[in-house]
């Protein structure tokens, strides 16, 4: 309600945009939640301890898409950069709910420095394309509706919030693959609604 419904009564209820910016910034927030829940969960498994685990995913998650947010400055803002960044991200994160697992159980029994290197290697790829879409959704935001642009920023935030709540139950109910899948699928109706 204080982040999405009560800026609407300044930006104002009508006008172009509002329920892509919704949808594409908020889907942003609840897929690059769900990804960082679930590997969090799986790297505790994989380097036996949750603070080894948090500040490795961590660590490669913000270094490697700011790598990326600076890397999208090529990208032009326009529709085109936005679906294909935001299905970029999907299809890697769908392999990764295919190919994750395994390749964790077949290496576990390594040494547990050779590990934090292999889940720098694992998490950089999807991180890097994770930190491009956020910043070219904002500069095509702001081509056409620049006072939309602090908005978005709110509802990426709420949504971020809720999606770490959303993302335990979820795990608790369905497992951590549904909210791999569930992270695949934010950012794939993120790419449906930047076609639309």
């Amino acid at each position: 309600l204080g982040l999405i419904i009560i800026p609407l009564f300044r930006l104002g209820w009508r006008g172009p945009g509002k329920a892509w910016t919704i949808s594409y910034f908020g889907g942003l927030g609840l897929g690059y939640l769900f990804v960082e829940i679930v590997l969090i969960q799986r790297f505790t498994l994989y380097l036996g301890h949750p603070i080894y685990a948090t500040a490795a995913v961590l660590a490669t998650l913000l270094i490697s898409s700011g790598a990326g947010s600076l890397f999208s400055e090529r990208l032009r803002p326009e529709r085109r950069s936005l679906i294909r960044a935001v299905g970029f991200v999907s299809i890697l994160l769908l392999a990764y709910a295919a190919f994750l697992a395994p390749v964790l159980s077949a290496t576990i029994a390594l040494p547990t420095a050779w590990k934090v290197i292999l889940a720098f290697v694992l998490i950089a790829p999807p991180a890097f394309a994770m930190g491009m879409p956020f910043p070219v959704g904002l500069r095509f935001l702001s081509t056409w509706s620049d006072e939309q642009v602090p908005w978005a920023w709110g509802i990426n935030g709420c949504f971020s919030v809720i999606s770490t709540v959303m993302a335990a139950i979820l795990a608790v109910e369905r497992g951590f693959l549904a909210v791999m899948l569930s992270a695949a699928g934010a950012y794939g109706l993120v790419s449906l609604a930047s076609i639309r």
